[in-house]
């Protein structure tokens, strides 16, 4: 767990690809909430009793193997500010993502619904075509913009800027795996093609990192931080040619 800021209120995470952010089972030991509680163990007196005392100071989330940055609030105050903030959009996230394909225009947005895909226990949701109150789907938006297009052999991927409206589940792989646009690296929401490009580049994890992040303190203090690709990241694009 590397920290980029702290103060006395918060902490700015940069999170590792391969570390799962609340444990799924009592077996899991090793999380980031487990590393936050060791860390800063006075966050379970601060909190006091709250339902979940695992996910103490943990404004959000990333999936397991997504990397960059994270909020952890350090104290209740702060936490429900900065809560408040994410349910009004005000807090900005900027996700960097490599995929497949020749993205087309260099600038939109993808609207649609999402729910969770009811096949077995898998977590992987779908998109919805309908607002169905059966699936119990929610809106989903996402904004991108290209910032550079590569090619592997005769294949041509995009990187992509990224910026979720909103915060469901596994949102910017459905959304682009929906368009056409799978994120290389990912082992859930990919095609044959990704798939191959991300064996030849020896990604196990997918291309997505959270990159940017802006907020507000309670002081009307805009706050901006950001992180660099990880290396591992950064060594795939350096193995593709620019168009």
């Amino acid at each position: 767990m590397k920290i980029i800021y702290q103060d006395k209120n918060l902490a700015i995470i940069d999170k590792p690809a391969g570390l799962l952010v609340h444990p799924t089972d009592k077996k899991e030991k090793d999380t980031l909430a487990h590393q936050i509680i060791n860390k800063w163990p006075t966050l379970r007196q601060d909190f006091g009793r709250q339902a979940d005392q695992s996910r103490l100071g943990i404004v959000h989330r990333l999936d397991k193997d997504t990397s960059g940055l994270l909020i952890i609030a350090k104290n209740p105050k702060i936490l429900k500010f900065l809560q408040d903030q994410f349910k009004k959009r005000i807090v900005k996230k900027i996700y960097w993502a490599l995929v497949l394909g020749k993205v087309e225009p260099k600038q939109g947005e993808i609207i649609t619904q999402i729910t969770r895909d009811k096949k077995g226990k898998s977590i992987k949701q779908r998109i919805s075509s309908f607002n169905l109150s059966w699936q119990k789907s929610k809106k989903a938006e996402t904004a991108y913009k290209v910032i550079k297009y590569y090619k592997h052999k005769h294949h041509i991927l995009s990187l992509l800027e990224l910026e979720i409206k909103t915060g469901r589940t596994h949102q910017i792989r459905a959304h682009l795996k929906h368009k056409g646009w799978p994120i290389i690296g990912d082992m859930l929401y990919n095609n044959k093609i990704s798939k191959t490009i991300s064996e030849d580049l020896k990604l196990a994890r997918q291309f997505l990192h959270s990159k940017k992040i802006e907020f507000l303190l309670p002081s009307i203090e805009q706050k901006i931080y950001q992180s660099p690709l990880p290396e591992k990241l950064s060594q795939i694009l350096d193995k593709l040619e620019i168009l």
